[in-house]
Parts: C-alpha cells; structure tokens; sequence
C-alpha cells in the first residue's frame, strides 16, 4: 500500500492497529515524527546459511530493516546431506564464499536446531538446494541418475519438507544442476508439492 501518516499501536510485541490512535491510552508512547516504520523486509535471495551462524548478529541485513532471510538457492543448500557425502558437500563451500565454520548437522531439523540455538538476529528459512540434493546422492556425475538414485533424491526431498524446508532451489546453470534433465527435477519437485 501507499504510504500515510498515522500510528502505530502495539500490545505483546504485535501490530494491533494502525490509523489514528492518538487518543487511545498506551503504557509508552514513542515519537516517531518524521521517521518511516515499516515491516521487516524478507530478502528472498540469500546464500547467508552459515555467515549467520558465524555472525549471528547479522548486523549487515539487520541495519538494512532485513528480519527473514531465505537461503538455499541456486541450487545450494547446506541440508539435507547424506552422512557418506556431507564432507563432500561441505568442501564446496569455498566457491560459494561460505566463511570456515564446522558444520554438525546432516538434516534440515538439525540445522534449523543450529540456527535456533544460535540466536540469529534474523528468521531463517531454507530451500532444499536441488544441486546439492543430487550431489549427495551422486557427486558430481554427468548423467541421469539411476531409479534407486533417484528414489534417494525423493528420499532426502521428502525428509527436507517435513523438516521444515520453505520449498526447493535448482541452479540448472551450475554443477550438479547442470546435468539434470527436466524428468529429474519434475519428479522431486512432486515431493515437495
């Protein structure tokens, strides 16, 4: 909506009203005149899953009025992994610029948990990198996957979503995702549907 003056009333830590309340009886009051409020923006394209683990402050996104982060796009998320592959996985971070950080955790549940424990400054929800789902079943192998690598793809799709994953991310331009054809990413793409 269009911007207007008016007021903001607030009980619990929640927006109750907005319009003109300045008759109604309030513990504290805040001058805000001359300043803009507005809700917290959502950056929907981040590759912060661990920059906000090793800066939990995540004073970058916060002091630009960022309050939830996406993260796991392109293709790249750091969950769900495979524990025979997770190293793997996690030797690739450097291109991605992810900051050296141990990562403990194999399920999206587990690094949500982190992130939770962590206390971000920010919400944090993930995609289920499409790139690294196939690499954990497949490394980096240039072909289709087999019925049972496909059937472990589901797999770690399924256990994502029910982990709370916001939905998947391909990067059909980067190895792995380059190597999948449309077959593949429809079928996983049911799962998460």
């Amino acid at each position: 909506n269009p911007w207007h003056e008016g007021d903001v009333g607030i009980t619990n830590g929640r927006i109750e009203n907005v319009g003109q309340l300045g008759k109604s009886k309030a513990k504290r009051r805040i001058n805000a005149k001359g300043l803009m409020i507005s809700p917290g923006f959502i950056d929907m394209h981040t590759h912060s899953e661990i920059s906000v683990l090793a800066i939990p402050t995540v004073d970058s996104k916060v002091m630009q009025g960022v309050t939830t982060e996406v993260c796991g796009n392109c293709g790249f998320s750091v969950a769900p992994l495979k524990a025979e592959t997770a190293e793997f996985i996690r030797s690739q971070r450097g291109p991605h610029g992810f900051p050296d950080f141990e990562w403990g955790w194999l399920s999206v549940d587990e690094y949500l948990n982190t992130v939770e424990k962590t206390r971000t400054s920010v919400n944090i929800t993930l995609y289920l990198g499409h790139g690294a789902i196939r690499a954990s079943v497949m490394k980096f192998a240039d072909r289709a996957p087999t019925t049972g690598e496909l059937e472990e793809m589901k797999h770690l799709v399924e256990s994502g979503m029910k982990d709370g994953a916001f939905g998947i991310s391909t990067g059909l331009r980067y190895v792995p995702g380059a190597y999948a054809d449309t077959k593949e990413v429809v079928e996983l793409s049911k799962i998460v549907a």
